[in-house]
């Protein structure tokens, strides 16, 4: 049955520029090349100034720019001599870690919590109304 109803259909061209050989596009919109070239026309094209062209980003971007005050990168790159390093967390022993724990967790102990009420409830169980 499939082969019977293949036989059936028959491809048609899609519009009558296929069949002419032409570019559809120009089929659907016949004056398009003139548009483009009228537009390409009436297109400017400013030369831009060659002075701040040639001036430095920073001055084209702010105004009054002012390069920052020379420093010598070299000597801000330097650790202080005094300064002691902060030690890294997989340079500490697990038992030395364990102990600051400890201490930090008895100089601020834990208050229990306690669950906000209404003002007349006790235990939970609301206050019954006066009659």
């Amino acid at each position: 049955m499939l082969s019977s109803t293949n036989a059936q259909i028959q491809s048609k061209p899609k519009t009558e520029a296929m069949n002419d050989g032409r570019n559809p596009l120009e089929f659907m919109f016949p004056d398009l090349q003139r548009d483009l070239a009228n537009l390409q026309v009436k297109e400017v094209k400013p030369q831009p100034d060659k002075a701040i062209i040639s001036a430095p980003v920073e001055n084209r971007l702010f105004t009054n720019y002012k390069a920052p005050a020379g420093q010598n990168k070299a000597a801000a790159r330097t650790f202080k001599s005094g300064a002691t390093p902060i030690p890294m967390a997989s340079d500490v022993s697990a038992t030395d870690a364990m102990n600051k724990l400890k201490a930090a967790q008895a100089a601020q102990p834990v208050k229990p919590f306690v669950s906000p009420t209404q003002g007349s409830e006790v235990n939970n169980t609301p206050v019954k109304k006066k009659s």
